[in-house]
């Protein structure tokens, strides 16, 4: 295909559904949008459209093209807003969310190591654990943890991200029989009203995929923060991602419980509006979190 041009006449027409409204998006003669047309079609060798005297029917070839196509245009265009950042240069505000204990331990880090390489770009972080509709609140980033449907965003997986049953020594020691995972109802488990079954905990099964397991505890929570102190604390067992409790692991404030049976893996990523090509400030801020967190994440160093 020589000419993008081209191709961008081609898709404006599958936009418009006609010559006439491709042409009016595309401040050219109708003429000139045929024409444009019918050189594809040369070149290609193969009918793109279904003319008739109302409208244009996409045949199967230009179904074909439009989809390969459109990424093809993306693409180009990445590249294009890629080299002139080179000149450029990444500059401005960019607004980045993500949840409250991710952001405070990992990405604030993350950001003042950004900040010293790009010292033209402002931050305004969001920590929270309300989820935030990155197009209605203008939004540039997203960091969430767990499986998405990026719908309207696209999304990026960065690393790994697992969760793992934790309890403080103290506490197992104290129990008068050895814990597993058909005696969970029997232990005293922290409550977490941010999992989206409070009380049942997502448990792998090998071999049978994800069982959801009955759970009671003395405690209701409703911070992620909470829960990891109340455990180290003693005051129950814990459903926690890794990125959370690696540290107290390692100190010997936690244990992780079932390690072999009840790990559970899920994704880190990053979420971004759909744009054809995303500002430089946009890119090179997830450039940066790629090469941050990338799998095997840092967190989970000497755990498994």
């Amino acid at each position: 295909m020589n000419d993008l041009g081209h191709l961008r006449t081609f898709l404006a027409v599958a936009k418009a559904g006609s010559f006439a409204g491709a042409a009016r998006d595309l401040s050219r003669s109708t003429t000139a949008v045929s024409r444009h047309l019918q050189d594809l079609e040369a070149e290609l060798g193969t009918r793109l459209f279904n003319r008739t005297t109302r409208r244009v029917t996409l045949t199967e070839a230009g179904e074909i093209l439009l989809a390969e196509g459109s990424r093809l245009i993306d693409d180009a265009d990445a590249l294009a807003d890629r080299l002139g950042s080179l000149q450029t240069g990444a500059r401005g505000l960019l607004r980045v969310t993500a949840s409250a204990s991710f952001g405070a331990r990992h990405l604030i880090p993350a950001v003042a190591n950004f900040r010293r390489a790009y010292p033209d770009v402002t931050l305004d972080l969001s920590v929270t654990d309300r989820r935030v509709d990155l197009v209605e609140e203008g939004v540039d980033v997203a960091l969430r943890v767990g499986r998405v449907d990026g719908g309207s965003l696209r999304v990026r997986r960065l690393a790994t991200a697992r969760l793992v049953i934790v309890a403080a020594p103290r506490l197992l020691d104290g129990l008068d029989f050895t814990p597993t995972t058909q005696t969970l109802d029997r232990l005293p488990c922290l409550i977490d009203r941010n999992l989206s079954t409070t009380d049942r905990w997502p448990l792998a099964d090998p071999g049978q995929g994800t069982t959801l397991v009955p759970i009671t505890g003395p405690i209701t929570l409703d911070d992620a923060e909470a829960v990891r102190t109340s455990a180290v604390e003693g005051l129950g067992l814990a459903l926690l991602p890794s990125f959370l409790v690696g540290d107290d692991v390692r100190a010997g404030r936690l244990r992780i419980v079932f390690a072999d049976e009840v790990t559970l893996e899920t994704d880190l990523s990053v979420l971004y509006p759909e744009t054809r090509a995303p500002a430089a400030k946009v890119r090179v801020f997830i450039d940066h979190l790629v090469s941050v967190f990338r799998d095997p994440p840092y967190w989970d160093r000497d755990l498994f």
